[in-house]
């Protein structure tokens, strides 16, 4: 059986990750709207101060990401979980800093609920028999099975940099792996364009339809990594992708995903990875 230590972090972190995933959605909204009513900010503070309640309990199992705000701060807890204001966040000239940290938090908290989930799920396997040799089990991947979808939605969202290659080739090998689905896609920038900021019609596509795809290929377009983070805060399912030989940041190598040789490849890894994911997914 899982020892009671690891079941009572798992709690910690999932109460933790629910509380964020609140911090996460509000803070954004209120940075894309520029302004703070009373009530946002008291339901800030209140957020702010139950986060940093399970901070406290689960920082250890946590890895900081690395995010650097104007002050040198490095940790992206630290630098949401400050003593500030809502309203001194959204109008600082550094916010892109600050939303950037909500999101990569977001991930490392996701990136730890797996760690732990798999540790929990190795100490209730049972006892090899004796005269058998034990053999270790092979490391789970982060749980992607956990989450809530939309199952009447018949739109799935997609995130990657705009460039024409990505628009045209790589939407068209997406097409082709959800081919017969039923499901239509739905592309980031049908609302925004390369270079605008994360906005608020962006967070309810990514809530309202039934899953993201979110090409990682370029780690210096912290947009789709935001997008991801915000998914990830909403317990929304994701497939992650990216080009062979990407190298992504140290948050986001525990988490399940498929590289790609070609757009052919993709292609093939990506219509079997539909074929059999778990419930969320078409």
């Amino acid at each position: 059986m899982a020892t009671t230590g690891t079941d009572d972090r798992l709690t910690a972190l999932r109460e933790f990750e629910r509380t964020w995933g609140d911090l996460h959605s509000l803070g954004l909204s209120c940075a894309q709207a520029g302004t703070v009513t009373p009530d946002e900010e008291e339901r800030y503070n209140k957020l702010v101060g139950r986060a940093q309640y399970f901070y406290d309990k689960v920082h250890g199992d946590l890895r900081a990401p690395y995010v650097e705000d104007y002050s040198g701060r490095t940790d992206a807890f630290a630098i949401v979980l400050r003593e500030m204001s809502l309203a001194e966040m959204v109008g600082a000239y550094w916010v892109d800093n600050w939303k950037a940290a909500l999101s990569a938090a977001a991930v490392a908290i996701r990136h730890a609920i797996g760690r732990l989930e798999a540790e929990a799920e190795g100490a209730r396997e049972p006892a090899p028999k004796p005269g058998r040799a034990a053999v270790a089990p092979a490391a789970p991947e982060p749980r992607n099975d956990t989450l809530v979808a939309n199952e009447t939605s018949t739109e799935y969202f997609v995130a990657h940099e705009f460039t024409p290659e990505k628009t045209d080739d790589m939407r068209r090998a997406i097409d082709e792996a959800l081919a017969g689905s039923g499901l239509t896609p739905y592309y980031a920038d049908k609302e925004v364009k390369e270079g605008h900021i994360f906005t608020n019609k962006i967070l309810r596509k990514i809530r309202a339809t039934r899953f993201g795809i979110y090409d990682l290929s370029n780690p210096r377009k912290a947009n789709v990594f935001m997008e991801l983070g915000a998914a990830i805060a909403m317990r929304k399912p994701y497939f992650i992708i990216c080009e062979q030989g990407t190298e992504l940041p140290s948050d986001v190598l525990g988490l399940d995903r498929i590289e790609y040789e070609s757009y052919v490849d993709l292609t093939r890894q990506l219509k079997a990875k539909v074929a059999k994911a778990p419930r969320g997914a078409p």
